[in-house]
């Protein structure tokens, strides 16, 4: 499934799940959204910022955890041999194999974060580089956890029937 070539690791998807807790606490995805700090008021998102001392209106480790997720998205490559004219890799001066860093075509959330950037460029033309990339991580997220609250849900209700 599109959900497991998306390069989740278990350290990621334990903080993501024990942050979450039980899914059905969530009438809406929208309500998971704001709980992760990633909902939308008034056509924007909410400011992030927060004075010392206020607590912030979301769970900040479960934040961590899905940016540091949408990292591993964006930075998705595997390293590729080099390979010689007869297919064998070639060999520097100690024996060690080189090799180079290539984007991982298999991540499906890189793909889908590289179409949303396309996407706010031609909406929004004109602004910094920054802008078009963290608005379409938001984005990407919210997707990602719809994902992960539908099929968690799902399971729920199946596991509850078999019993």
């Amino acid at each position: 499934s599109d959900l497991s070539r998306g390069y989740c690791g278990a350290n990621t998807a334990c903080a993501i799940l024990v942050h979450i807790g039980d899914p059905s606490r969530f009438a809406t995805v929208g309500k998971l959204w704001k709980y992760c700090g990633l909902d939308v008021r008034g056509g924007h998102a909410p400011s992030l910022l927060r004075m010392k001392g206020e607590e912030a209106p979301y769970c900040t480790p479960l934040l961590t955890a899905l940016y540091m997720l949408s990292e591993t998205w964006n930075r998705s490559s595997k390293r590729v041999p080099i390979l010689d004219l007869n297919g064998e890799p070639v060999r520097d001066e100690s024996g060690k194999a080189l090799a180079q860093y290539v984007r991982d075509d298999n991540c499906v959330w890189r793909d889908a974060w590289e179409q949303m950037k396309d996407q706010e460029r031609a909406r929004r033309p004109g602004e910094r580089p920054a802008f078009y990339h963290n608005k379409a991580r938001r984005k990407l997220l919210r997707k990602f956890m719809s994902e992960v609250w539908k099929r968690w849900l799902q399971w729920q209700v199946e596991h509850e029937a078999a019993a």
